[in-house]
């Protein structure tokens, strides 16, 4: 079963200049022709075999989906079927909406919010170009959590020039204070092609070593999990019951529709994945195109692509067979506590590499086999990406 739906809001006042996702700079959101197009996607993968729902959990990205009215994203959350129990996020930006906003949005359905804090410090936040500020941020995380919905999450970026560990846990503390029981806390990233990235290539940026960034990480670690919220991913942290099911569908490798520009899924057909199947089934993933114009013409013209792939000028499709699927289960789940289904992997890979990989990683503290599965240790996370390139 296909358990999670990506819906793509692609529109932003203003590009943070370390961003490298698929957005687009706007005053005003074209909601109406946007929602048409999500639409009509939406029927045609609908009609594809395997890729209907109901789905567990839904999650309504961006870009900035504050940007848009609640009866919009409400009108857009009633046209996806969803499974009782649904975990349904929203994400936002402090400033952009009141208190009204996340209490209908409750009401029609979210039971998660994710924050995009960034940082509780006036100087980080106007060095990340953020348009809001630190009353901005605890005003939204308040809101939310007063909303009634379930879950408030919210996201840090630790590494920007002078963040000390004592610093970056002094902004968590801060953050569960303000009534947060998720916390995404990921290391900056300086991007090709942003600006921030282009200003690096000019000058130094004067960010910390990797010795500085690891402190930050293990500190973080050690501080919320006092605080009752337990890393469960590299960059994820949240009290009992309060993770994030959307993203823990990725880490175990789960299928997911994508919907809207820019947007990405994976689907892996009737024939299972890499195992062919008729038209418009064949496991892989797509993407669509990022160009917002070319998104819009394809959706409203129907010109979807029999295979089932991404739409628009210059998207794409992959397959996925069960090598690549080997390599990515293995990928995602030494990030994840659970760690990687050892059973999986071995029908995928077969028994022999599925030892040796297990053997290895152990062998060198990197991981540990508990039952049917391989757990990163905290050497094993901080390295996870090379240790992955070893499969």
């Amino acid at each position: 079963m296909v358990a999670s739906v990506y819906v793509h809001l692609p529109f932003c006042r203003g590009r943070c200049p370390y961003c490298d996702f698929v957005s687009n700079d706007v005053t005003g959101v074209p909601a109406a022709p946007y929602a048409e197009a999500l639409a009509a996607e939406w029927r045609w993968r609908a009609s594809i075999p395997g890729g209907a729902g109901p789905f567990e959990t839904v999650y309504l990205g961006g870009g900035t989906p504050s940007l848009w009215p609640a009866s919009c994203l409400a009108e857009l959350l009633r046209s996806l079927p969803m499974a009782d129990g649904a975990e349904v996020t929203v994400e936002a930006n402090p400033g952009d909406a009141d208190e009204a906003w996340y209490r209908e949005l409750v009401a029609a359905g979210v039971t998660r919010f994710s924050i995009g804090v960034q940082a509780l410090d006036g100087d980080r936040l106007r060095w990340l170009g953020r348009r809001h500020g630190v009353d901005d941020a605890a005003r939204a995380v308040r809101y939310a959590a007063a909303s009634g919905a379930r879950e408030v999450s919210a996201d840090l970026i630790y590494g920007t020039p002078g963040h000390t560990p004592s610093l970056a846990v002094d902004e968590a503390r801060g953050l569960v204070g303000l009534g947060v029981d998720h916390v995404s806390a990921y290391e900056l990233t300086v991007a090709p092609g942003t600006p921030l990235g282009r200003r690096a290539t000019a000058i130094s940026l004067g960010l910390p070593d990797e010795d500085a960034l690891i402190r930050t990480w293990d500190a973080l670690g050690a501080t919320l999990a006092g605080l009752g919220l337990e890393r469960y991913e590299v960059s994820s942290y949240a009290a009992p019951g309060r993770r994030s099911r959307h993203n823990e569908n990725y880490w175990r490798g789960g299928q997911y529709v994508g919907l809207g520009a820019g947007a990405h899924g994976f689907l892996m057909g009737e024939g299972g994945c890499g195992e062919g199947g008729s038209a418009g089934t064949r496991g892989g993933r797509y993407a669509n195109s990022a160009r917002l114009e070319d998104y819009l013409d394809a959706a409203r013209a129907g010109r979807f692509p029999e295979h089932g792939g991404g739409i628009g000028a210059g998207a794409i499709f992959d397959p996925v067979d069960a090598a690549a699927r080997a390599r990515e289960i293995v990928m995602l789940g030494l990030r994840w506590i659970e760690g990687v289904d050892l059973d999986e992997l071995a029908r995928l890979a077969g028994p022999v590499r599925t030892a040796a990989l297990s053997s290895s990683l152990a062998g060198d503290g990197y991981a540990r086999v508990a039952g049917r599965r391989l757990v990163p240790t905290r050497d094993g996370m901080l390295i996870a990406d090379a240790l992955a390139a070893r499969f």
